[in-house]
């Protein structure tokens, strides 16, 4: 139930994040969260910006989050596309054009997978076999801007200076409009992905320590250790039910779990780890 303290824009960026702490599967919700803020505040108001910056989306990303959500079609195919994990899939999806390409991608599914998730690269080759029937494009590369992975995936290079160098170049083809072409390729979007994953997966395990914390106090004062408490007679249970109901469990110990430190606890953690990797590889190569 939302907060009456909260302001339409605080409510949103809370569901975006919540969302986010939860599963892969909720990236629908935090896309479905964009379009409410982009249709309610605009796409190009100071509050949508604020809503991307708190949520550290670039524009990129942000735009093609809002795609997935305005797309009807995943919507009435949600036995197909409502197990899929990958917002980047669901993107690629949205690209196909036409009601009669996307029946005969539906079908090709069907037939193919069985059941099984739809992979970015199921539907690359999908849209590339579209592509080869256009008409050849004339631009060819000229230059490479290539950025250092390592940095990318620690989030050392954010949504900020993404937004920054894209528009940069953006501003470039403008100069030389006809002339030259500015390319997304999906590198920053994969290891803005991966990044919320591991920071996520950093915030599963700070939440399993506050639960290994409270069951070692709760057995200090309680005998036998088996009975845990209210409705949990076994340890197994509760653990299990935890993977979903992290918060609800620690508030049942007494647990206030506040969910911003927890979030840039998890962030430190996953930048340390980052750090610590890029470090051991410039080591390694200056040995070389």
């Amino acid at each position: 139930m939302p907060n009456q303290n909260m302001s339409d824009k605080e409510e949103i960026i809370a569901n975006i994040l919540n969302s986010m702490r939860k599963s892969t599967s909720a990236w629908k919700d935090v896309a479905d969260e964009l379009l409410k803020a982009k249709t309610k505040f605009g796409g190009s108001s100071s509050t949508y910006k604020e809503i991307m910056q708190e949520c550290k989306f670039s524009k990129a990303t942000a735009s093609k989050l809002c795609a997935i959500a305005e797309d009807d079609r995943l919507k009435d195919h949600v036995e197909i596309f409502g197990p899929v994990d990958s917002w980047t899939t669901l993107y690629l999806v949205t690209r196909i054009e036409g009601d009669d390409a996307f029946k005969e991608f539906v079908t090709k599914v069907k037939r193919d997978l069985d059941d099984k998730p739809i992979t970015g690269a199921y539907v690359q080759r999908f849209l590339s076999r579209d592509e080869a029937e256009m008409p050849m494009d004339p631009f060819r590369s000229l230059f490479d801007v290539s950025i250092d992975s390592d940095v990318m995936k620690a989030g050392d290079f954010g949504a900020a200076e993404y937004d920054d160098l894209r528009e940069k170049l953006l501003d470039i083809q403008a100069q030389f409009a006809g002339v030259i072409k500015v390319k997304d390729r999906p590198a920053y979007e994969n290891a803005e992905t991966m990044f919320f994953d591991k920071v996520k997966k950093a915030e599963k395990r700070l939440l399993n320590k506050m639960l290994s914390d409270a069951l070692d106090a709760w057995d200090k004062t309680h005998k036998p250790k088996d009975l845990i408490i209210g409705r949990y007679k076994k340890r197994s249970d509760l653990r299990e039910d935890f993977k979903d109901n992290e918060f609800e469990i620690l508030e049942e110990f007494n647990v206030d779990v506040d969910r911003d430190k927890l979030n840039q606890d998890a962030e430190r953690e996953v930048r340390k780890q980052m750090a610590d990797s890029i470090a051991k590889r410039k080591e390694k190569e200056s040995n070389l």
